[in-house]
């Protein structure tokens, strides 16, 4: 894995730097944070600096693709982060209904902001919000679902969002996006496995073949009911899984050669799109 560090490393600066800096730049003009975190790991996919810095500010978590997630544990999730105080909504930021619920939550959240501005005389009816988290958490999706156009770029890999860019999204709330912002101290300490498997770090980064054969190890171990579903009941203790799930699918190379890595991606490929059922990698 040493080397996959040194590939990450020399990723990361770029825009994930200027993401921290644009987000402490643009808070003082916010009203709140709409902190994205992927619903099947909430944890692992909330970044301790966005925390830090946005501490003054109303926040609302939005457990985005909460549809690739298992709906009891999100609901769960919902009620630990209430019981620390900050709110907290499961969506599926493709679906309109969902996403509006978003503002609707805000606009009650933000109501006594809006009382004091008008004691003051300085209410102009307009709040802005800024929309931050991990790289591929679905910020740009949540936005353009929000707009109900495409005014963010959107992308199934990291680092699509390279610069801020405001949105109207509604006739009472502005959004600034901001690039994926992800640290590389605190995550890449542990390995960064759940990171790496929802694709918030970069193909080419970290051993695919690793990441896959952990998945299959953890839904063994975890969600027998699916491992079982994906095998076609199928497996053996003695054998590899990479190998397995090559043989079963006759991802073959020359020679019958069993291709693991081509069996590690359409895994992974497989697992961010939800076709091998709902999955939540993490417990409240």
């Amino acid at each position: 894995m040493n080397e996959n560090m040194s590939d990450f490393s020399n990723w990361f600066p770029g825009h994930m730097r200027k993401a921290r800096f644009l987000i402490v730049e643009n808070l003082k003009n916010v009203d709140i944070v709409f902190e994205v975190v992927d619903a099947r790991a909430p944890i692992a996919t909330k970044n301790k600096m966005i925390r830090e810095i946005t501490k003054n500010k109303l926040r609302l978590i939005v457990l985005a693709k909460s549809d690739l997630a298992e709906e009891k544990i999100t609901k769960m999730w919902i009620e630990y982060f209430k019981k620390e105080g900050v709110v907290a909504v499961g969506v599926d930021c493709k679906n309109l209904n969902q996403t509006k619920e978003i503002i609707n939550i805000s606009l009650k959240l933000l109501k006594e902001l809006e009382i004091k501005r008008n004691k003051k005389n300085k209410s102009n009816g307009r709040f802005r919000a800024i929309v931050v988290g991990v790289p591929n958490v679905g910020k740009s999706t949540l936005i353009n679902s929000l707009a109900k156009k495409k005014k963010a770029k959107v992308g199934n890999f990291p680092g699509v969002t390279k610069s801020e860019q405001w949105v109207l999204v509604d006739e009472k709330i502005d959004l600034l996006d901001t690039p994926g912002n992800l640290s590389f101290e605190d995550r890449y300490k542990d390995g960064g496995f759940i990171l790496e498997l929802l694709g918030s770090i970069r193909a080419g980064c970290f051993d695919e073949e690793e990441v896959a054969f952990g998945l299959l190890k953890f839904l063994k171990e975890n969600k027998i009911e699916i491992f079982n579903k994906i095998f076609n009941f199928k497996y053996s203790e003695e054998e590899n899984l990479l190998e397995q799930y090559g043989k079963l699918k006759n991802m073959l190379k020359k020679g019958a050669e069993i291709d693991t890595i081509r069996a590690s991606r359409a895994i992974l490929k497989d697992f961010r799109e939800g076709k091998f059922g709902r999955i939540t990698l993490e417990m409240p």
